[in-house]
């Protein structure tokens, strides 16, 4: 009986062995069908092509060439492709190499080609192509790929991620310029007309270390270009990845409000080297509208694209106004020779003189005698408005008329057309003044700031 057992026991290990034997020789015949290459296993040729499809992720896209060479969608002529996208699209399958080789494929499961992650077929007249993308090798870090003639490849490049199935992905959308230099910037609406323009060779100031004005008229107001440039980058940045319609008749127009927007911008400029398809001067208008309803819409110039705006984006658009894009200092001293200022506060009152010696070393004198007081003017010419904009209090307080300044600085200037600048302070509440430049009331400033400079001067 024991006897028997042990023969029932080695007819198992033997059995068992064999199909070791058989797994390993399967094994080494599939390891030694794989070779390294450097080939290239396809070359897509966009001028040929007429149509192109491919699926992903269950999903599925299709474009075709119409007779005159633009790539559209065959469901839907009225769909605005980008002509770039789908050049960019192709650029990454003009030329698709393989580092491996797998020939005598007997069992395409085993790559996922089987039942593939995502095919490519590519039609030029009457001839097609098809690639079909199995598994990636997470381990080489490439993918599986067959051709027509059923070999397959590893790949270098994973292609796949190229398969974008999102057709609002290759939609046009409009071009928003960011110009090399803006020349102008109209402003419209129910709240706002401003009128921005490009003047560096004028100066309608103080100081010349304005390029951008204001224009009312004759009245022309200094606009600082930092802040300018921060307003057309979120212009320009805007997203247009949703849309109400892309085909906008009349009707949606007035349906989103667009008719009659609640902003208009336009932004006039010019690329100091434009592209080709860039003009070398051109000018673009966005509307905006708000319908109330917590939808919020934009237009650029005739399009038939009405995009879709989160309110932020709509916001940070649509408030734009001079106290966004004006300085934000109550004065500017780039450019600008002070040759002394006087402090007048309700108790005290200081007279320095400032001379800038022929090494441009700047020397102060209070009283008679020399001062370090360079602290001091930095202060004043760093005094920053905390708020443009005043609330129905202020407003109010502003409108009884403001009493006598807390304190008073005279900037005296070496400029024929500006002999003194004259900041005042007027008391608001414990944390906030008034302040004023010539007479014109800039916003509030906190009277910490006020108190920095005075206990500068007390030596």
């Amino acid at each position: 009986m024991k006897r028997q057992k042990k023969v029932i026991l080695l007819g198992v290990v033997f059995v068992a062995l064999c199909v070791v034997i058989l797994i390993v020789r399967g094994i080494n015949k599939k390891i030694e069908a794989i070779n390294t290459t450097d080939e290239e296993i396809y070359a897509l040729d966009k001028a040929a092509a007429t149509e192109v499809s491919w699926k992903n992720d269950g999903k599925s896209l299709s474009f075709e060439k119409s007779e005159e060479g633009i790539w559209q969608d065959p469901s839907d002529a009225d769909f605005p492709v980008d002509q770039d996208k789908m050049d960019e699209f192709f650029a990454n399958f003009e030329s698709v190499h393989a580092s491996f080789i797998i020939n005598d494929v007997e069992d395409y499961s085993q790559y996922g080609l089987d039942s593939p992650t995502a095919t490519l077929t590519v039609k030029a007249g009457d001839e097609e192509t098809n690639l079909k993308f199995g598994t990636f090798s997470t381990m080489d870090s490439k993918r599986y790929v067959e051709n027509d003639e059923g070999v397959v490849y590893l790949i270098d490049d994973d292609l796949v991620e190229y398969l974008d199935t999102d057709r609002d992905s290759f939609l046009r959308t409009d071009k928003l310029y960011d110009y090399d230099t803006v020349s102008a910037l109209t402003v419209t609406g129910s709240a706002v007309n401003m009128d921005v323009k490009y003047l560096p060779d004028e100066t309608h100031d103080y100081t010349d270390a304005w390029d951008y004005y204001m224009v009312d008229g004759e009245k022309y107001s200094p606009v600082e270009t930092s802040r300018l440039n921060t307003f057309l980058s979120e212009l320009t940045e805007m997203s247009m990845d949703e849309y109400e319609t892309y085909t906008a008749s009349e009707a949606d127009i007035e349906k989103c409000g667009l008719d009659n927007p609640a902003v208009s911008i336009t932004v006039e400029g010019s690329m100091d080297e434009a592209d080709e398809d860039e003009p070398v001067a051109a000018s673009y208008t966005v509307r905006l509208s708000n319908t109330g309803d917590d939808k919020f819409y934009a237009r650029v110039d005739d399009s038939s694209i009405i995009y879709k705006l989160d309110e932020d984006t709509y916001n940070s658009l649509a408030e734009i106004s001079y106290n966004t894009i004006r300085p934000d200092s109550v004065v500017t001293l780039e450019d600008v020779e002070v040759t002394g200022f006087t402090v007048e506060s309700e108790s005290d009152t200081f007279e320095v003189a400032v001379d800038k010696g022929w090494n441009d070393e700047t020397t102060y004198t209070m009283d008679g005698e020399e001062a370090d007081l360079s602290e001091v003017m930095e202060h004043i010419g760093n005094l920053p408005i905390d708020t443009f904009d005043l609330d129905e209090d202020a407003q109010a307080f502003l409108a009884d008329g403001l009493s006598d300044p807390e304190m008073t600085i005279t900037l005296k200037l070496d400029n024929e057309n500006y002999d003194t600048l004259t900041i005042c302070f007027y008391r608001y509440n414990g944390d906030d003044s008034f302040v004023t430049l010539n007479g014109e009331t800039l916003g509030l400033v906190k009277r910490e700031k006020m108190v920095e400079i005075k206990e500068g001067l007390i030596l």
